[in-house]
């Protein structure tokens, strides 16, 4: 039926006090159910993103921002008890981040062993190249040492005692030329 056949039939149905014809209704079709929570934003697109923040040492907090998703949510994605595991995600911030570390350790025991560069200095005869030696860095040490061997610096205390486990007893001798003074 068309609309002015519809509204004729409309106005017959009310004179005969009869309710209007109702149209019939076309079955909507079947919607499959809706997924509860928000929608997941790992893409495999991100993949790149994270290799080349990671890899130059990012916290987890840049890795987020490089995504587009929150600290929490990265290393969500990292963890292989939670849910939201991604393995592809996982891996590729666990190679980012060795490799990162490797530069690091080069460059910290480079600076525990000194090492030699040169170097280009302007003089009055024209640029010259010099060989310059960085001498071993005490803190790069300590640093080395306490991360590659547990290593601490921390002074220990040792108790002494007399024989026994008794008090010791002090005596102080003295000379008679420290008495005369």
């Amino acid at each position: 039926m068309g609309a002015e056949e519809d509204l004729v039939a409309a106005i017959v149905a009310k004179r005969e006090g009869k309710p209007a014809p109702k149209k019939p209704r076309k079955k909507a079709a079947k919607k499959p159910p809706a997924k509860v929570g928000r929608p997941r934003k790992y893409t495999e697109a991100m993949l790149d993103e994270v290799l080349l923040s990671a890899a130059k040492g990012a916290t987890w907090t840049a890795i987020g921002e490089a995504c587009g998703i929150a600290a929490w949510t990265a290393q969500q994605w990292c963890d292989e008890e939670s849910p939201v595991y991604h393995a592809e995600f996982h891996v590729a911030v666990t190679r980012a981040k060795h490799a990162a570390d490797d530069v690091a350790l080069t460059s910290l025991y480079s600076r525990v062993t000194g090492y030699e560069y040169e170097e280009e200095c302007a003089t009055p005869f024209g640029a010259r190249t010099l060989k310059k030696r960085l001498h071993p860095d005490v803190g790069a040490d300590k640093s080395w040492l306490a991360n590659r061997i547990g290593w601490r610096g921390e002074r220990t205390a040792h108790e002494v005692s007399g024989p026994d486990g008794s008090a010791l007893t002090l005596v102080a001798i003295v000379s008679e030329a420290a008495e005369a003074e």
